[in-house]
C-alpha cells in the first residue's frame, strides 16, 4: 500500500492526528516567538527577561507533562484531545486580555503544556500504538500537521500583525480552536482504531517485550537516543524564538525569516514522507540517526547567511532535519521498548524535548545581552549537532540490538 492509499484508508485517524499537530503551533515558539517584540513593549521585557520568563514557564510544564503523559496510556486518545484543545483555547483567550502580568503568565503556561507538550504527545501516541507495520507512514503524514502550520501560520500572522494588535490575533486563534478544530477532532476521533495485528508487521514491529518507564530509564541505549533526539528543538528554538533579534542582526525586515518559512515547511514535508517509507523498510533504528547531519549544515548557514537566498539553503537543510526527526523520533521507541507503555516512556521524551526548546532561548538571550552575538552561538550549536551525530552512529550496532528489560541481555528471535 503507497502512502495516498494509505492515508485515504485511515482519513479519519491521520485527520484527527493532522489537526492536533497544527492546533499544537499555537503553543509553539515559531508562533509565540513572533510576538516577542510586542509582548516585551508591553510588560517592559529585554530579550533576556522575555526569554528567561519563556524558560521557566516553559519548564513548570515540562514539569506537569511528566505526571499527565501518563493518562495517555490510561484514556481513549479523543477525551484527551478534546481537554487539551479546551484547555489550549482557554489560554490563548488569556493572553489576549489586558489583565496584568501575572495573568500573562499563566495564560502563557496553560499554553505551552497544551500547545507545545499534550497536543503532539497524544498524537503521537495514538499513531504508534495504532499502527504497526504501517507506524512511518501514519507518523510521517500527522507530522505533517506541524509542518503546515509552521509553514502557513508566521507569515500570515507576520502580515497580520501589521495593522491587527497581537491581543485581537490571540483572541481569534482561542475562538478557532474552540469553535472549529476541537469539534472537527472529536468527530475524527470519536472512534478508535483497531491496531494493525502485529504478527503481519515485517520491519517496523513492535519490541518482543514491552518495557515499563522505569525499565526504559535505566537502559542507556534510551539517554544515547534522546540526546540526538533533543537537538532539533535545542537548535531551532532560539532562532524562532529570537527571529526578530536575527533579522535586525542581518538587517533584513522582521518577516524576512516567516516569509521563508514556507521552504522550510516543504523540505520537511518531503522529507518526512521519505522518511516515513524509509522507517516501514529499515526500521526507525537505522534511520533516525540521519536527522542530526542536515542540522549540523543548517546551523552553520544560518549562521553565515547574508541573503534571503542562502537563508532558505538553511532553512532546506533544517526541514530535511525536522522531517526525519518527526517520522523517526516516536518510531524508535515503540520498536526498542514496545507499545504497552509507550505514552509513559514518550512523556519522558516529550518533557526533554519541551525543556530543549526551553533553556536555549534564554541562553541564547542572556548570551546577547552580554555581548555574544547569535551567529556564533549558531555556530556553536553546529558542531554539538555533528560531535552528536558521530557518537550516534558509532553506537547504532548496539542499538539494532533487540534487548530485554533490566538489561537481562539479548532477545532471540
Amino acid at each position: 500500500m503507497n502512502l495516498f492509499e494509505f492515508i485515504g484508508k485511515n482519513l479519519r485517524w491521520i485527520g484527527g492526528g493532522f489537526l492536533l499537530m497544527f492546533a499544537g503551533g499555537a503553543g509553539q515558539g515559531y508562533l509565540l516567538g513572533l510576538f516577542s517584540p510586542q509582548i516585551r513593549a508591553t510588560y517592559g521585557l529585554s530579550h533576556g527577561d522575555f526569554g528567561l520568563l519563556f524558560m521557566v514557564v516553559t519548564l513548570v510544564s515540562a514539569a506537569c507533562l511528566m505526571y499527565l503523559g501518563r493518562y495517555t496510556d490510561r484514556f481513549r486518545p479523543v477525551h484527551s484531545a478534546v481537554v487539551c484543545l479546551a484547555f489550549l483555547s482557554l489560554g490563548t483567550f488569556g493572553m489576549s486580555l489586558e489583565a496584568g502580568f501575572a495573568f500573562f503568565c499563566v495564560s502563557l503556561f496553560v499554553v505551552r503544556l497544551c500547545g507545545q507538550g499534550m497536543l503532539p504527545l497524544v498524537a503521537q501516541t495514538a499513531m504508534a500504538r495504532w499502527y504497526n507495520a504501517s507506524r512511518g507512514k501514519a507518523l510521517s503524514a500527522i507530522t505533517m500537521g506541524h509542518m503546515f502550520g509552521e509553514a502557513t501560520i508566521p507569515f500570515s500572522l507576520a502580515l497580520v500583525l501589521l495593522t491587527v494588535d497581537w491581543r485581537t490575533i490571540f483572541f481569534a486563534v482561542s475562538m478557532a480552536l474552540l469553535l472549529v478544530i476541537l469539534p472537527a477532532v472529536f468527530v475524527l476521533l470519536r472512534k478508535d482504531r483497531t491496531p494493525e495485528n502485529l504478527i503481519v508487521s515485517t520491519h517496523a514491529g513492535p519490541s518482543p517485550v514491552s518495557w515499563t518507564l522505569k525499565q526504559a530509564l535505566r537502559d542507556w541505549r534510551f539517554w544515547s537516543v534522546l540526546l540526538v533526539a533533543n537537538l532539533l528543538p535545542l537548535c531551532f528554538a532560539p532562532l524562532l524564538f529570537h527571529q526578530g533579534h536575527f533579522a535586525e542582526v542581518k538587517g533584513w525586515a522582521i518577516y524576512a525569516l516567516p516569509a521563508a518559512l514556507p521552504f522550510y515547511g516543504v523540505a520537511s514535508a518531503i522529507s518526512s514522507l521519505v522518511c516515513g517509507l524509509l522507517v516501514d523498510r529499515f526500521t526507525a533504528i537505522n534511520v533516525f540517526p540521519l536527522n542530526a547531519v542536515p542540522l549540523a549544515i543548517a546551523m552553520s548557514l544560518l549562521a553565515m547567511c547574508d541573503t534571503t537566498f542562502s537563508l532558505i539553503i538553511g532553512l532546506l537543510f533544517a526541514g530535511m532535519s525536522f522531517g526525519f526527526w518527526g517520522s523517526s523520533s516516536t518510531a524508535i521507541f515503540a520498536e526498542m521498548y514496545g507499545t504497552a507503555h509507550i505514552g509513559s516512556i514518550r512523556s519522558v521524551v516529550s518533557v526533554s524535548t519541551v525543556l530543549s526548546s526551553a533553556l536555549p532561548p534564554a541562553v541564547v538571550g542572556i548570551l546577547i545581552d552580554r555581548g555574544i552575538g547569535i551567529e556564533l552561538q549558531f555556530f556553536w550549536l553546529s558542531g554539538l549537532c555533528a560531535v552528536s551525530a558521530a557518537f550516534l552512529f558509532c553506537v547504532l550496532p548496539k542499538l539494532r540490538q533487540q534487548y530485554g528489560p533490566e538489561g537481562s541481555g539479548p532477545v532471540k528471535s
